[in-house]
């Protein structure tokens, strides 16, 4: 199960670039991509550390970007 993170588009853009950006990278090589590709095209990413493990988080999937004045949890 994938934990849901929290952020606000104020930290996310504090983020040094080389750790978020947008998916743009087409996946020809996955056998359903077709039908997968919706939930990543255009879709922002964030590098981050889960509990010691880099893990590559996907908007809607595995966090959300949220109003500045939300409480943040991860």
């Amino acid at each position: 199960m994938m934990v849901k993170f929290q952020i606000t588009e104020e930290e996310y853009n504090k983020i040094h670039p080389d750790y978020r950006g947008v998916w743009e990278t087409e996946r020809w090589d996955l056998s359903d991509w077709a039908e997968k590709r919706e939930r990543y095209m255009g879709k922002r990413t964030l590098l981050h550390n889960l509990n010691g493990i880099t893990c590559l988080l996907i908007e809607g999937i595995s966090f959300e970007i949220i109003e500045n004045n939300n409480t943040k949890t991860a």
